[in-house]
């Protein structure tokens, strides 16, 4: 399992590329990512069913956070990890910290 911390920035659309290491293989997988904040039950859900990630080729993937997501969040940290659903077995590829820096610019 890889270990990969992401900076986000509150109300910016964001695209996280992950390229996964090891006998893995991506292609014909479903992928899940939750993203839960430290203080708050708030959990961002992106998925391969949703289309928020995409799967690129055999070892590499693109989760996409769309800027109206994180614009009204207000923590911080959280942590999140990104699992792979695939013949009936399920494996974290990756886990990690988040960093949700707050914008200045308040855009509608």
């Amino acid at each position: 399992m890889d270990h990969k911390s992401i900076n986000l920035y509150r109300g910016d659309d964001t695209q996280i590329q992950f390229v996964i290491h090891g006998d893995i293989v991506l292609t014909g997988a479903q992928l899940d990512m939750h993203i839960k904040a430290n203080d708050s039950d708030d959990v961002i859900e992106l998925s391969t069913t949703s289309g928020t990630i995409t799967i690129d080729d055999a070892t590499t993937c693109t989760a996409t956070i769309a800027h109206a997501v994180t614009k009204d969040k207000q923590w911080r940290n959280g942590l999140y990890d990104l699992q792979m659903t695939k013949d009936g077995k399920i494996t974290t590829l990756v886990r990690g910290s988040v960093s949700l820096q707050h914008d200045i610019t308040i855009t509608e």
